[in-house]
């Protein structure tokens, strides 16, 4: 008399019916050649864009019932990032918004801060160093705001001085246009 352990299959699991419920198990499950592809194309992805390799794990991984996207997502994150491709994306948003060429210190501060922030992905970097680069004393004095802008639609071009700092409230004094505006206003 031999003990039985365990839960054991009944007699009908051998049936065409099981059968069918056994395809239903088998066809939700991720191959060992579909993972293999699905990681390979979330590292080559996370090469550009960490957040889009994300987004593409999570939406080809749905639907399997034997795929958990956690494991890759978190191999994926603890991955280093080399703060070095950043540095050209960064140089431009310094060009364009200080109109001038960012210092190797400034470097180096920034991609300290970044790194100790967790950015990794590449949009995510350009909107938190914009974001820093308006905050600094400099960027102040350099970069319009909405209000700024609005001024200008109603008095025109914002004056600059010789740093390229906005004078923010000051009309460039026309001869030209006083005139005229005084012509205009008298006939």
């Amino acid at each position: 008399m031999a003990a039985n352990f365990g839960i054991q299959p009944g007699e009908g699991h051998h049936t065409f019916l099981s059968s069918i419920e056994d395809y239903a198990s088998q066809a939700t499950r991720i191959s060992p050649k579909e993972r293999r592809q699905l990681r390979k194309t979330a590292f080559d992805i996370a090469k550009t864009s960490p957040s889009d390799a994300y987004a593409f794990v999570a939406e080809q991984g749905r639907g399997y019932s034997n795929y958990r996207p956690t494991n890759l997502l978190g191999k994926l994150m603890t991955r280093p990032v080399d703060y070095d491709r950043f540095k050209l994306t960064a140089a431009s948003a310094f060009q364009d918004l200080l109109g001038r060429s960012m210092s190797d210190t400034e470097w180096q501060q920034t991609s300290k801060l970044a790194k100790t922030m967790g950015i990794k992905d590449p949009n995510a970097f350009e909107a938190f160093f914009s974001k820093r680069i308006a905050s600094t004393p400099e960027g102040q004095a350099k970069i319009k705001t909405e209000s700024d802008i609005a001024w200008e639609s109603q008095y025109g071009t914002m004056p600059r001085d010789a740093q390229g700092n906005l004078l923010r409230g000051l009309v460039r004094y026309d001869p030209v246009q006083v005139q005229s505006m005084i012509n205009s206003m008298i006939g």
